[in-house]
């Protein structure tokens, strides 16, 4: 369902007027505050995604900014599995194990892009929106470890004042109708404000040295398949939906618990509520998934390989 209906349902039962703007603005508040923790509780069915990815070995490679959680990756090629690890394996006195077939996930950045030469920020859109869109810069300077900037749109292509050396953030405060492209002195894209976006956010990926650095390579041996949960984006829009279908009902469960949970002596409305949230969405969790072929696999654990190659060892006869 769209977030009007979200939102109508949930006031009904809340008893507050959807028509008021102020009201609404609320409502829409606990809705997103809603989606957002439904989102990140579990990996609901249907929620994750798949793209491709080329990439080269002992390289950092920015994903696409709506790629929220990396869950799997594999080669194209071969479709052999390659581990995704934090920063520490790396500082592991035998770390040489961890520099084969994984990627070191090096969490978010703001931009796609680093910048090697201090440069403005240089914006530009489609066509000018009314009222004018204002965007948030965060970064470093030659003069300030962090310069905060508001850049108004105000014509197709508009530059910042400051000369950044890096960027912290780059925000926004609600939805647009168009995308903002940032790009530098040179012309590199370094960073792209989606419309349904508040901010920029990309996952930044280290890749393992080998075996990329082995020649020969064909193209496809340099593919990546990844699996991933995307970012969630914040309703705002009347015809805007979740990501995933049949969660309306939960959305206006969970909004409802924290509707009351902000009451004073309504602890036990939200309770109710919560868990009628879960009831709901552990049903349409299982209506899905059923009929559906599932695969188990279940590895060795090392500690048995002594007991098993033990086994497999000759035995002598003494003479």
């Amino acid at each position: 369902m769209a977030l009007k209906t979200i939102v109508d349902k949930f006031c009904r039962k809340a008893g507050i007027a959807s028509s008021d703007v102020a009201q609404r603005q609320v409502a829409v508040e606990f809705i997103n505050e809603a989606c957002s923790e439904l989102w990140t509780s579990t990996d609901l069915a249907g929620c994750l995604r798949e793209c491709i990815v080329q990439v080269n070995g002992n390289y950092e490679i920015a994903l696409p900014a709506f790629v929220g959680k990396v869950r799997a990756i594999r080669e194209f090629d071969s479709k052999y599995p390659w581990t995704i690890q934090d920063l520490r394996p790396r500082y592991h006195m035998y770390s040489w194990v961890h520099e084969w077939t994984g990627w070191r996930d090096k969490g978010k950045r703001a931009l796609c892009k680093d910048i090697t030469e201090i440069t403005p920020l240089h914006l530009a859109v489609n066509s000018v929106e009314s009222p004018a869109l204002t965007i948030y810069a965060v970064g470093k300077t030659a003069d300030a470890a962090s310069v905060a900037e508001e850049i108004e749109l105000t014509s197709i292509t508009t530059s910042s004042v400051n000369q950044f050396e890096d960027i912290e953030s780059i925000t926004k405060l609600e939805k647009n109708t168009q995308d903002v492209t940032i790009t530098d002195d040179s012309g590199n894209v370094l960073a792209i404000l989606y419309n349904n976006m508040l901010t920029t956010a990309y996952t930044v990926l280290d890749i393992a040295d080998f075996p990329f650095t082995i020649p020969p390579q064909t193209a496809e041996s340099l593919c990546m398949e990844v699996l991933f949960k995307p970012v969630l984006p914040r309703l705002f829009y009347d015809s805007d939906t979740f990501p995933v279908e049949g969660y309306d009902d939960v959305i206006v469960g969970k909004a409802m618990q924290l509707y009351y949970e902000e009451m004073p002596g309504a602890e036990e409305r939200a309770q109710i509520w919560g868990q009628k949230a879960e009831s709901i969405a552990s049903r349409i969790h299982k209506d899905t998934i059923g009929g559906k072929t599932m695969r188990f696999e279940f590895q060795r654990h090392p500690h048995d390989n002594l007991f098993f190659n033990n086994l497999s060892r000759p035995t002598h006869k003494a003479v």
